[in-house]
């Protein structure tokens, strides 16, 4: 999931009431996962909706609205029959007037429950094939899977938690020390857009990108992230 949030949500959403709610509720993520033409929203952009609540943004309009829609739909499919496996749905928008929106691009838009009563293993089984890249050593991805499958239900929903309010783009031009930033090529928690963002805000960052990997780059290829970080310690430098 993508970070970065929406300046003035969390005041308006008042905070810690929704995240008693996200402890306490189902909850479904609605991501985009491609942006093509003029869009309001960049892939990795995320919301999350509960039967009461919907945190973050996709971009309004009633394109928003729909999916929130869509979003409760699976929702409620969950109670109602809490012993089967809710699929992610995907499907395509295409933007204009109809949809309340000025742009005139498309969103393919994934609409998932965060758990939806799953254990942590069934929940890793499927996740985790969308977290990595075509690339991605089979072994990593296998081994990525594994080690969710052991994280505690709740810590994962403390980790939640954590994502929704975690906002420090402010501080980026504070860090002045040497910075390496990473990013797959296919990862869409933390898009490439996203990561040469912060390296832009970064005095004295750089920036490397992983062709064919998503986000678990160090599982996925390890050999090529080692390479990348021991290449970037071992640049000479003036530490100030």
């Amino acid at each position: 999931m993508q970070l970065g949030l929406d300046s003035n949500w969390s005041a308006e959403l008042h905070l810690s009431e929704c995240l008693g709610i996200i402890g306490q509720s189902p909850v479904v993520v609605i991501e985009v996962i491609q942006a093509r033409g003029s869009t309001p929203r960049a892939g990795g952009t995320w919301m999350l909706v509960t039967p009461e609540l919907a945190l973050n943004t996709i971009g309004g309009g009633h394109l928003e609205y729909e999916s929130i829609q869509i979003a409760r739909s699976l929702l409620r499919d969950s109670v109602m029959a809490p012993d089967q496996t809710l699929h992610p749905l995907e499907r395509e928008f295409k933007l204009g007037a109809s949809l309340g929106q000025c742009c005139g691009g498309a969103l393919t838009l994934r609409t998932a429950p965060l758990d939806a009563g799953q254990s942590m293993q069934q929940l890793a089984q499927q996740l985790v094939p969308g977290m990595v890249g075509p690339s991605a050593m089979a072994e990593g991805a296998k081994l990525a899977a594994h080690c969710m499958s052991q994280v505690p239900a709740s810590t994962y929903r403390r980790a939640l938690e954590a994502l929704v309010t975690f906002d420090r783009r402010d501080g980026l031009a504070a860090i002045h020390v040497p910075t390496l930033l990473i990013a797959g090529e296919h990862d869409r928690n933390a898009p490439p857009s996203v990561m040469k963002k912060m390296a832009d805000a970064i005095r004295s960052s750089s920036y490397h990108e992983m062709k064919g990997i998503g986000h678990l780059m160090n599982l996925e290829a390890p050999d090529a992230f080692d390479g990348a970080v021991l290449n970037f310690l071992a640049l000479p430098r003036i530490l100030h």
